[in-house]
């Protein structure tokens, strides 16, 4: 079998898109991002829950995340 699950099908985010996490982000967690909760991998090292991040990447269906400063 050559399939692959798109856990993004159906989602429409694009780099620099905000969001807040959801989860503490352990490296990997969960993330509000455009209403979706999704999980995504974090750049920035370990973040906490409720921090405001930007999507800073995309790679083959992961969303790579780190905080956003204002």
């Amino acid at each position: 079998l050559d399939y692959k699950i798109d856990p993004l099908k159906g989602i429409r985010i694009r780099i620099g898109d905000r969001g807040v996490t959801v989860t503490r982000l352990a490296l990997i967690g969960n993330a509000d991002i455009n209403g979706h909760i999704i999980q995504v991998h974090s750049s920035d090292g370990l973040i906490d829950e409720n921090t405001p991040i930007y999507v800073e990447r995309m790679i083959e269906g992961t969303v790579i995340v780190r905080r956003f400063n204002q």
